[in-house]
């Protein structure tokens, strides 16, 4: 009987230590909660944070829960995916790892205004990058709706792409934004590329949105006024800086006068108040954008904005400056 025991418990032994010498290989489960995956051809997953994957990009961003700097990589190109969230207080980046995310369900946004891509929320760090975006959803009216610090990397927003309404590719109510790297943005042709928003009432601290992009933005860039029932708190700490792009398009302004969102200004206040809040510095332009060049700059006869040799005295790189104290001052900046 004895050794009938002990025969026994060898046998659960050697099972136990089999198990505990097997690959830590795990799949997610229908959830898409997360689990170990060595990744390769069996791979099935659509995202991964380091070497947990999930079944979808919606799960592994719900799984940041603070705010640790966390990296998601998009595994494959996703055809029917959900609209994302990204709540406030955290600092994620997706590397799209040259997919596309083709957003057809589930849209993101908030209550009542559900129908967005991505709806990025304040006090956030957030990058996309390496990849693009499709919206495939007859209701989606943004691709992004944007209250965070946000960097657009290498990405392609085309609003042509898909069957949707999109008016607005990326709206951008707060924050600090950078377009960079190769970005291209692609707006319908009613619509508009992207706009640069100034609502104190809501959002005090402004946005400010920087281009310096190898890629083409098409559609009109949008730098607008919103106010609280007739009134407005000046000066706007919305400001728009173009270090480089190729913009097929115009950059227009819009002073919300009445109504809700109305800021009590006349179009002509209005204009003394986006005075000196778009700068440009570099790039190539379908329309006339002189009025927003830099001094010691100019737009020539190509719509490239280059160094005016008639009024420069100093440059940087490719920029001039009308004082030397001007261009000391940019340096100083970095």
């Amino acid at each position: 009987m004895r050794k009938a025991r002990k025969r026994v418990l060898s046998t659960l032994l050697a099972a136990v230590l089999a198990l505990g010498l097997m690959p830590s290989v795990a799949f997610a489960d229908g959830g898409g909660n997360g689990a170990e995956c060595e990744g390769g051809n069996d791979c099935t997953h659509v995202a991964a944070i380091g070497q947990d994957h999930y079944d979808t990009l919606k799960a592994a961003v719900e799984n940041v829960t603070d705010g640790t700097q966390a990296t998601i990589i998009l595994l494959k190109d996703v055809e029917h995916g959900d609209g994302i969230i990204i709540g406030s207080d955290k600092n994620i980046t997706i590397d799209f790892g040259g997919h596309t995310y083709t957003v057809t369900e589930n849209l993101a946004g908030s209550s009542g205004t559900k129908n967005q891509c991505f709806q990025l929320l304040k006090d956030s760090n957030i990058t996309l990058k390496n990849g693009a975006i499709v919206a495939d959803n007859v209701g989606i009216k943004m691709m992004i709706q944007n209250y965070s610090n946000l960097t657009l990397e290498n990405m392609t927003l085309d609003a042509t792409e898909g069957t949707n309404s999109v008016d607005y590719v990326s709206s951008n109510n707060c924050g600090n934004v950078q377009i960079t790297g190769s970005t291209s943005i692609t707006a319908k042709e009613a619509g508009k590329a992207l706009d640069v928003s100034y609502w104190p009432s809501a959002y005090p601290t402004g946005t400010q949105v920087a281009i310096d992009t190898t890629g083409t933005i098409t559609g009109n860039i949008e730098i607008g006024l919103y106010g609280n029932g007739g009134s407005i708190v000046l000066p706007s700490k919305s400001i728009l800086s173009v270090e480089n792009v190729n913009l097929v398009g115009e950059i227009t302004t819009l002073n919300s006068a009445d109504g809700t969102y109305g800021t009590g200004l006349t179009d002509e206040a209005a204009e003394k108040v986006f005075a000196g809040k778009m700068t440009v510095t570099g790039g190539t332009f379908s329309s006339n954008v002189s009025a927003y060049v830099q001094p010691g700059m100019m737009q020539d006869s190509n719509g490239e904005i280059v160094i005016n040799t008639e009024t420069a005295v100093a440059k940087i790189g490719s920029v001039g400056y009308t004082t030397l104290t001007a261009a000391v001052a940019a340096a100083e900046d970095g």
